[in-house]
């Protein structure tokens, strides 16, 4: 990966309180320690930044935290993606606090889940008028919805105002039956339908010789290039999740990303790796 200019669109940066989380809800034991900066520059293959990423639960502190980080390694931290949910009464109040932080422009929108154990209310109404406070800063709606939620997703996003970006291609159901699989392809279909929507190829699985999933894998990406095209479509590791990058073997989400930009013009790759990144999240 060396030769792009990375902005990786999704990484996450463990503390030692939500490395406790994942240790005692039986995470993966790599999680079960804190993931930082350093280890992520000694991870990363090439010079790369960042867009660091809240956890999918609330850990109270998060915004500021991830923005101390922020202004503390400009260098690697491009933008954070924070916790800021959309049906509070004192959403301005708390939208023009994390502006007064010194790195307060680094704080790029919030994350919307849609899934059931952590859903948040909204409604059309509600996401067309916090939206439009985030987009006149040029911010946006980071969304994480499961395969079967993503028409609700694309009602969100009809409704924001400002650009908005769907986590790991709308999970797609790598090991689901046949039915669960077209519907989420229908489901990214009516996503990358509407034109202010881009989506990161990212969250793949490790095929472990599984006929099906490796299969799946080539459809999903090649789907997501047809509906998404050079400049909505955007390279994203879910770091630290994946197997860790300094082994004699590449991950496989990082191998297979590199595969499909080596079938894309320069300006193309260029774009998936970090241009459309960059000029989503970095707006400011």
């Amino acid at each position: 990966m060396h030769a792009y200019q990375v902005l990786d669109s999704h990484v996450h940066l463990l503390s030692a309180r939500k490395a406790a989380a994942l240790r005692a809800s039986g995470g993966p034991p790599r999680l079960s320690r804190p993931w930082d900066i350093p280890d992520l520059v000694a991870d990363w293959p090439g010079p790369a930044r960042a867009i660091v990423m809240d956890s999918d639960r609330p850990f109270p502190g998060e915004n500021e935290r991830l923005l101390d980080v922020a202004a503390a390694h400009p260098a690697v931290v491009a933008g954070v993606i924070g916790r800021l949910e959309l049906a509070r009464e004192d959403f301005a109040e708390r939208l023009a606090r994390i502006e007064r932080h010194p790195a307060g422009s680094r704080w790029r929108g919030p994350r919307l889940a849609l899934r059931p154990d952590i859903s948040e209310p909204w409604t059309p109404a509600l996401v067309a008028d916090r939206t439009a406070a985030l987009g006149a800063g040029g911010r946006v709606l980071e969304l994480l919805a499961p395969s079967d939620r993503l028409d609700e997703a694309r009602l969100v996003a009809e409704a924001a105002q400002c650009a908005v970006v769907v986590d790991h291609l709308g999970c797609p159901p790598w090991l689901g039956p046949e039915a669960e699989w077209q519907a989420w392809e229908e489901g990214i279909a009516g996503l990358g339908s509407v034109a202010h929507v881009v989506t990161k190829l990212s969250d793949l699985p490790e095929p472990g010789g599984d006929e099906r999933i490796e299969l799946r894998i080539g459809q999903a990406i090649a789907l997501a290039h047809e509906l998404f095209g050079d400049g909505r479509l955007m390279y994203a590791s879910n770091w630290p999740w994946p197997p860790p990058a300094g082994t004699q073997q590449e991950p496989y989400a990082r191998r297979r990303a590199l595969e499909y930009a080596g079938r894309l013009s320069p300006a193309a790759a260029a774009a998936f790796f970090g241009g459309t990144a960059a000029r989503v999240f970095m707006a400011w």
